[in-house]
């Protein structure tokens, strides 16, 4: 049996490379340096990030609705869309 060749491999697993990058977008933000950012969505999805060192977070979320809590502050309901940045 020969083994698979690249061109054939890379040509089977492409479509759902793209699908992947269509269907997500980035919630961007800034908060004190190590504020932690709480990340909540439909079917149970929980994230997590913690701001750098110059207050920023970017987190790369599937397009959707999500309530974020950053640090102590009331959360927020934000809409995150496919190629774009929040």
């Amino acid at each position: 049996m020969a083994t698979p060749r690249p061109a054939i491999c890379l040509t089977l697993l492409l479509p759902a490379l793209l699908f992947a990058q269509l269907t997500t977008g980035f919630l961007e933000g800034h908060a004190p340096a190590g504020t932690a950012i709480h990340i909540t969505g439909g079917l149970g999805f929980r994230a997590s990030a913690v701001t750098d060192a110059s207050g920023h977070f970017a987190i790369a979320l599937p397009d959707g609705r999500y309530q974020v809590l950053i640090g102590n502050q009331p959360p927020v309901t934000v809409r995150v869309a496919a190629n774009e940045a929040t």
